[in-house]
């Protein structure tokens, strides 16, 4: 198969298949898959009836093109969080969340490893700590389109408090390498 050959990013057919397919970067859809969505936005009656160039003329009489800021207000109807003030209390909360993370994670250390090897396990800790936000946002995200994510955080709440439990009674601070 050709390096250029496209195929429909929603039904797999190859352009061969279609009439005609539409590009954009990496995802192309096929007019079939075009009128489907058309029929799903507007009803099975405004489904444009023929084929070929005729379908394709009647398609473009009858479609509307919304514009952005009517896009936007039909997508802010189902998609919650995207106004600044949610972003902005995003932030806050992320901020105050990580900065009392941030101001424990010295103090903890300090009782646990040497004063030579502090700086280098201080690095350890906030790389892994990236590495597993990293992974669990990839992982998250895919529970939340599959619609399981209360089990998602069921789950990494039983994770936190394994390590609770660890932490508390399988830990023992010592107090030798106190300054």
């Amino acid at each position: 198969m050709p390096e250029n050959f496209k195929k429909c990013n929603f039904c797999g057919k190859g352009e061969n298949k279609v009439q005609s397919m539409f590009s954009a970067g990496d995802v192309n859809i096929c007019d079939e898959c075009v009128c489907y969505c058309y029929e799903l936005l507007y009803g099975a009656d405004a489904q444009p009836k023929g084929k070929g160039k005729s379908r394709k003329k009647s398609a473009e009489k009858e479609m509307k093109l919304l514009k952005p800021a009517e896009i936007k207000k039909v997508l802010d109807e189902y998609v919650i969080g995207h106004g600044i003030v949610s972003a902005v209390g995003a932030g806050v909360c992320f901020g105050i969340g990580y900065g009392m993370f941030d101001t424990n994670n010295m103090p903890i250390l300090c009782q646990f490893v040497s004063t030579k090897h502090r700086a280098t396990a201080y690095g350890i800790m906030n790389m892994t700590g990236v590495f597993a936000g990293a992974i669990i946002t990839k992982v998250l995200g895919r529970w939340a389109d599959a619609g399981n994510l209360g089990l998602g955080f069921a789950l990494m709440a039983g994770v936190v408090a394994v390590a609770l439990c660890l932490q508390v009674f399988a830990l023992k601070p010592s107090s030798d390498n106190i300054e």
